[in-house]
């Protein structure tokens, strides 16, 4: 097996938006196989329970629980911050030698690992969740991990200009809004 234990399930400690404690990781700071440091909340944790929740480079966080096209949603910790993980995400640590972080997690947000997911989700009312044993059951390739940095080397050159496409698209789409407004107030001043 690629990861080192079954995956753990976070921490269900209430979390404050004062900024006291530990950033807490949620489902919504997963966003396109990133972890977005915005709308963070705060926790506050007795020493053993940091250590247990405390995040260490190369974790993979997934979001378990969710709306069907939200539940699996994954990103790779990069060790950048200090912060924990709630409830409705699970932690899973691999095998160094085995397998990449960045490649799994790119694997689990694919359209196969999607579907797997998809094949694999329980429902409930308004939501559907999936557990981290079968998580872990996931057949995941596993090629050398050469030709597994290559892969996950041209995804970040491929990510990073959607990226910059997304922003340029923003930016045009502004300026088009404000541009139509403008116009809109001069044809109703009697300026066109």
């Amino acid at each position: 097996p690629i990861c080192n234990g079954l995956g753990q399930y976070g921490t269900s400690e209430k979390s404050n938006g004062a900024g006291e404690g530990l950033p807490v990781l949620r489902m919504g700071n997963i966003s396109e196989g990133f972890l977005i440091w915005d709308d963070l909340r705060f926790i506050e944790l007795p020493e053993s329970e940091q250590a247990k929740y405390r995040l260490a480079t190369g974790d993979i966080l997934f979001n378990r629980t969710n709306s069907a096209e939200l539940v699996g949603k994954t990103a790779v910790f990069d060790g950048q911050h200090d912060a924990v993980f709630a409830s409705y995400l699970i932690r899973f640590r691999l095998d160094a030698t085995q397998a990449l972080p960045e490649f799994v997690s790119a694997f689990i947000n694919s359209r196969a690992g999607r579907e797997f997911v998809r094949r694999h989700m329980g429902r409930a009312i308004g939501q559907v969740n999936i557990s981290a044993s079968v998580m872990h059951n996931m057949p995941v390739p596993v090629p050398p991990l050469s030709v597994q940095q290559d892969i996950v080397d041209g995804l970040l050159v491929k990510q990073k200009t959607a990226m910059q496409l997304r922003r340029a698209i923003v930016l045009v789409s502004t300026q088009l809004q404000t541009l139509c407004a403008a116009e809109l107030r001069a044809g109703f001043d009697g300026r066109m």
